[in-house]
């Protein structure tokens, strides 16, 4: 790690149980309470939000995709507020007008890698290098080296602070000028699955959504097969933002690795590297809860969507539904109270869709139908979401449907 002074914070912890892990979460200290969450619009990060969720919230109401708006030339990973859309793409970023698709400037040569996150004008995005970006002129603000050939997380931006797991570390740098704030190498949590009480010692995951911000907490996803012991589960912990001390940790049960995270202000889920479910933590329950054939996630509050190999499904407090198709689906995003996914059945000659269903109770609110068939399914599929478009790629290109068919007049 060249360039820095490390400053190392050592996380302890005792195993909690759910409730007493989100008992934590949310509450805040004297230093997050001064510097409070503030969530940017649109698709900010790899997972949608700071939280993974894979939720936007939209000012107006969100109307039917009519129309192909517009395509641009090139595809990758991508994030997108009301006025742009930042477009990871090869080893630089593309920042594109979101109303006309016209490529305003170009990043390049900055060793980026993975989905960009973009927070107050900025726009964050590792690989071997940290890099920030204005994000109205695509200037390099500031650069950290990271190192050749290193495992990392997608960056989060939160807290006036950008948060990635580097090689098992955690990381916190200050947005404006990417100072270190703080580091944590790992995290002692006792074993929930073994008579012995002696604390294990835990690196991060560095998996794209293992860091989530929430008010109050930077939650981190650990790694236990790579744990001092090989301990047979991950764990969780939450730290505080601009501190890094710990707030709480605990571990998953036996056997549950997880391949990511999804925090609201209500449940935490983690998805399981195995591919056979998420396991959730609820602050009501002392107990967890595990939903099968469920690979990625999609919350807000309680209730969240999760696609499967076979089907796409809400689980909810107080309601439910499901939707059959055997690799039909592509991942859920949620725009208001509105699921919007790609479906292909596969082996079909029917035209691929962009489907938007109802939250609440999963009837088909609006269906976009292309005017072939391209996806060989629609299981890899992804949707980005903001309150005026839904951006998928199509034809060898970001593709912008445009809700009210009018966006680019």
């Amino acid at each position: 790690m060249a360039d820095w002074q490390r400053r190392s914070v050592l996380a302890t912890g005792a195993t909690l149980t759910a409730g007493g892990l989100f008992a934590s979460l949310g509450s805040g200290t004297d230093s997050t309470e001064k510097t409070p969450l503030a969530e940017p619009e649109g698709w900010s990060s790899y997972a949608g939000n700071t939280g993974n969720t894979r939720f936007v919230a939209a000012n107006d109401e969100f109307e039917e995709p009519d129309l192909i708006d517009w395509q641009y030339g090139e595809t990758g990973d991508a994030v997108a507020t009301k006025e742009m859309v930042y477009l990871r793409t090869g080893t630089g970023v593309h920042g594109l007008d979101a109303t006309t698709g016209e490529r305003l400037w170009t990043c390049e040569r900055i060793e980026a890698a993975g989905t960009p996150a973009v927070a107050d004008g900025t726009v964050f995005v590792a690989g071997s290098r940290l890099t920030a970006i204005d994000a109205d002129s695509g200037d390099v603000k500031w650069s950290k080296q990271l190192g050749d050939e290193v495992s990392t997380s997608a960056p989060v931006a939160a807290f006036d602070s950008v948060y990635l797991t580097v090689d098992g570390t955690l990381y916190a740098f200050e947005a404006d000028d990417g100072s270190l704030r703080w580091t944590c190498e790992t995290v002692r949590v006792t074993p929930e699955h073994t008579d012995d009480s002696d604390t294990v010692s835990y690196v991060f995951s560095t998996q794209p959504s293992t860091i989530a911000a929430i008010d109050g907490s930077v939650i981190a996803l650990l790694d236990g097969r790579r744990s001092e012991r090989s301990i047979d589960a991950d764990a969780v912990a939450a730290f505080d933002p601009l501190s890094g001390t710990t707030q709480r940790s605990a571990q998953l049960r036996a056997g549950d690795f997880g391949n990511g995270l999804a925090a609201t202000d209500e449940a935490l889920f983690i998805e399981n590297s195995g591919e056979e479910g998420v396991t959730s933590l609820d602050d009501t329950k002392e107990r967890e809860g595990f939903i099968s054939d469920a690979l990625t996630t999609a919350a807000v509050g309680d209730r969240t969507v999760t696609r499967g190999r076979y089907e796409l499904k809400m689980t909810g407090p107080e309601s439910e539904w499901c939707k059959n198709g055997s690799h039909a689906y592509g991942p859920p995003a949620i725009i208001d109270d509105t699921v919007v996914v790609a479906h292909s059945n596969p082996g079909s000659s029917s035209p691929d869709e962009v489907v938007g269903y109802c939250l609440e109770d999963g009837h088909e609110e609006w269906c976009f139908t292309f005017d072939e068939t391209e996806w060989s399914d629609g299981f890899n599929e992804e949707c980005l979401v903001t309150e005026d478009a839904v951006y998928v790629d199509r034809n060898g290109g970001l593709t912008a449907l445009c809700p009210r068919g009018k966006r680019s007049q």
